[in-house]
């Protein structure tokens, strides 16, 4: 994927849209797509969308521990129902970002912050300290 962002330009968009098409298939809306700007800047976002929600499943403890991949599914950090507060945060970050993909303002860091600045049932790893 790296490789593929780094030539978005060239040949990574159309890897990307390829993936994209062979995994929709039963779509006609996806068929129609074509390697445009607004396909690459859907990517894109798409990406910053999962990795700053992929911050509450995975950058969260309780406690100073981390909450991890647990045998227990019912403590694991996929589970959206396991300290259902990172769910609810991360879907408010989602939609912080969505509103501006819509608008087509640019992205700053605030709007990757959780709407308040605080957690109630876990608390955010904090790296480089």
């Amino acid at each position: 994927m790296k490789k593929d962002i780094k030539d978005f330009k060239g040949d990574g968009g159309k890897y990307i849209l390829a993936k994209m098409k062979k995994f929709n298939e039963g779509n006609p809306d996806a068929k129609k797509q074509g390697n445009t700007a607004g396909f690459k800047r859907a990517i894109v976002w798409g990406m910053a969308i999962h990795s700053a929600t992929d911050t509450y499943a995975h950058s969260a403890q309780i406690g100073g521990n981390r909450i991890g991949h647990t045998v227990d599914y019912a403590t694991n950090a996929d589970n959206p129902d396991y300290r259902n507060g990172r769910y609810t945060d991360a879907q408010a970050v989602a939609r912080q970002m969505m509103a501006k993909y819509i608008s087509g303002d640019d992205l700053v860091a605030r709007d990757l912050l959780m709407p308040g600045g605080f957690t109630v049932t876990y608390e955010l790893m904090e790296y480089g300290r």
